[in-house]
C-alpha cells in the first residue's frame, strides 16, 4: 500500500538525505506529463511510511524556488498515492510580531510570483478552486498540537507572502508587502498549495523564521 502522506523539504533538507537520517528508498525522480520531478523517496518512521521530497535537490541547494518544478512535484507525488503534503519553509519576518527562531503555522498567503506555472488547467475551462481556507485546517492544528507538545516556540497563523526571487525584495517591497497585510516573506509556497489543492490534496507548511 502506497503511503497516503508526502513530505516537501526546504532549505537543507538535502541534508537530511545526505547524512542518512532518514530511513528511505530512493524511488528517484517520477516522469509526469509536466516534466521530472525531484527525486522521491518512501520513508519509514514510527508512525508509518511517508514520500519524501526536496524541493531544492537531494545533494545540494541545486535550484532556486524560482526553478523548481511545482507541476511535476505534487503530480508525482498524487500518483505515487499522496492524499496530503506537509511542507516546511524558511522565511524572513516583515512583522516583529515574530522572533528568530520561531515556528509560524501560516493560514493564509500572497501570490507575488510572476514566472511559474501556476495550474495544471492550462486552456481549459477549469481551476476556478475557492481558497478558503488556503491551508487545510486538520494539517494546522495536526502541527500545532506536535509543536506544543515539543515545547516550541510557535505562532498558529500568519500572512505568508511568496515573492519570485531568486533576488531579495528591496525595503519598498518589503513596505509594499507589510502595507496589505504580509507579514512572513518566503520563495517557495506559491504556485505548490494552489496546485495541492487543485488535486484535491490536503497541503499545510510549517515556517521557520530566520531573519528580519
Amino acid at each position: 500500500m502506497s503511503p497516503s502522506l508526502a513530505c516537501i523539504g526546504g532549505t537543507a533538507a538535502y541534508d537530511l538525505l545526505r547524512a542518512g537520517a532518514l530511513v528511505a528508498r530512493r524511488l528517484g525522480p517520477q516522469e509526469t506529463p509536466f516534466g521530472a520531478s525531484q527525486p522521491i523517496f518512501q520513508c519509514e518512521s514510527a508512525a508509518g511510511e511517508f514520500l519524501f521530497l526536496s524541493r531544492h535537490g537531494e545533494s545540494g541547494y541545486d535550484l532556486a524556488p524560482t526553478f523548481v518544478n511545482y507541476r511535476a512535484n505534487i503530480y508525482a507525488l498524487k500518483e505515487l498515492g499522496a492524499q496530503a503534503v506537509v511542507s516546511w519553509s524558511e522565511t524572513r519576518a516583515i512583522s516583529h510580531n515574530f522572533k528568530i527562531g520561531q515556528y509560524v503555522i501560516v493560514d493564509d498567503l500572497i501570490d507575488e510570483t510572476t514566472c511559474r506555472a501556476n495550474t495544471f488547467f492550462e486552456n481549459q475551462g477549469l481551476g476556478v478552486v475557492r481558497q478558503w481556507p488556503v491551508f487545510c485546517p486538520t494539517l494546522r492544528d495536526a502541527f500545532g498540537a506536535t509543536l506544543r507538545e515539543e515545547r516550541c516556540a510557535h505562532s498558529c497563523g500568519g500572512v505568508y507572502v511568496c515573492v519570485e526571487g531568486p533576488r531579495r525584495e528591496t525595503p519598498a517591497e518589503a513596505r509594499k508587502f507589510a502595507s496589505y497585510g504580509g507579514e512572513l516573506i518566503g520563495m517557495t509556497l506559491a504556485p505548490e498549495v494552489f496546485l495541492a489543492k487543485e488535486l484535491q490534496m490536503c497541503y499545510a507548511s510549517i515556517c521557520y523564521v530566520a531573519s528580519y
